[in-house]
């Protein structure tokens, strides 16, 4: 909708924070988790990078928590928060739980 109304920059803006960065995030995971399936080392860059994505695609909450509160801010319309908040907040921990562990076993195979 924000693309429909010329609003570009604040389309790209939440979509590169709430697509792009958790997706970033979780193919970095999977191809660091796959390596250490294997016995193998992930590469470093990606070992290193996975805090600094998570960091980032954190801000996807911040999206979805400012949009709500435009809306109940507004006199346009009305939110509330729904059953689907929950596997979204379980998304949100399980993809963090993975990246910190995924993190220290890679850290202990470099050592």
């Amino acid at each position: 909708m924000l693309a429909d109304d010329g609003e570009w920059l604040v389309a790209g803006i939440v979509f590169a924070f709430s697509v792009l960065f958790p997706a970033g995030k979780i193919l970095a995971a999977l191809v660091a988790w796959r390596r250490l399936r294997r016995g193998g080392r992930p590469p470093a860059w990606i070992v290193e990078g996975l805090p600094a994505l998570g960091r980032w695609s954190m801000l996807d909450v911040f999206v979805v928590a400012l949009i709500v509160f435009s809306v109940k801010a507004s006199a346009l319309g009305e939110a509330s928060v729904e059953f689907a908040i929950v596997p979204f907040i379980a998304a949100i921990a399980l993809t963090a739980l993975a990246t910190r562990r995924i993190d220290r076993i890679a850290r202990r195979r470099r050592a």
